[in-house]
């Protein structure tokens, strides 16, 4: 059979047609309640996608990372007292609008400890970039990604109220404000300013 324009015509057009209407039926498919833009804060996602795994109400594990001051390894750990655990890397726009209110939450609450903790950038980086930002608190560097598996961190930033327990009572994805700060601490810990 040989091919000549006006049938290769009608084969192209066929072929467009079931294309476009197999995507519509594959699109009127699909699972509406799923946040695809993965827009909403706080939400955990499909595990499937790169997510934070659901931590609330568990028990903090002791997270092995390096101190970004002085390169010493160091343990993050719940060690009587409340702790806020924020993970972030300088790049993140939303991590840089946090980490002042953190700063000065950890200013406010002296009897919360806070710590940072930073998967991608090197020492110098982390280190000026939180001083730059006010967030005076110790910072740790995570090179191996092992800090952020043991809290089952995926998406960036992300906070952890640990009580003084050692159980993770908030995991807040995003951005948080200085009155969520504010207000977390208060709720999950019983500490006002």
């Amino acid at each position: 059979m040989k091919l000549t324009r006006p049938v290769i015509t009608w084969l192209a057009t066929g072929i467009l047609v079931v294309s476009i209407v197999g995507g519509w039926l594959l699109s009127r498919a699909s699972n509406d309640g799923v946040d695809a833009n993965m827009t909403s804060p706080g939400v955990v996602q499909d595990p499937t996608l790169g997510t934070n795994a659901p931590v609330q109400g568990k028990l903090f594990s002791s997270l092995y990372v390096t101190a970004a001051a002085n390169g010493i390894e160091a343990v993050v750990e719940s060690k009587g007292t409340p702790l806020v655990v924020n993970f972030w890397y300088s790049t993140c726009e939303p991590c840089k609008r946090e980490l002042p209110a953190l700063g000065a939450a950890a200013n406010k609450f002296l009897q919360v400890q806070f710590v940072g903790i930073n998967p991608t950038d090197d020492a110098d980086t982390a280190t000026q970039f939180a001083q730059d930002y006010g967030a005076n608190y110790p910072m740790y560097l995570d090179k191996s990604g092992d800090a952020l598996v043991a809290a089952g961190v995926g998406v960036m930033p992300v906070t952890l109220f640990v009580d003084a327990d050692g159980i993770i009572r908030k995991q807040h994805a995003g951005e948080l404000t200085q009155d969520q700060l504010d207000s977390y601490i208060l709720k999950y810990f019983g500490v006002s300013s």
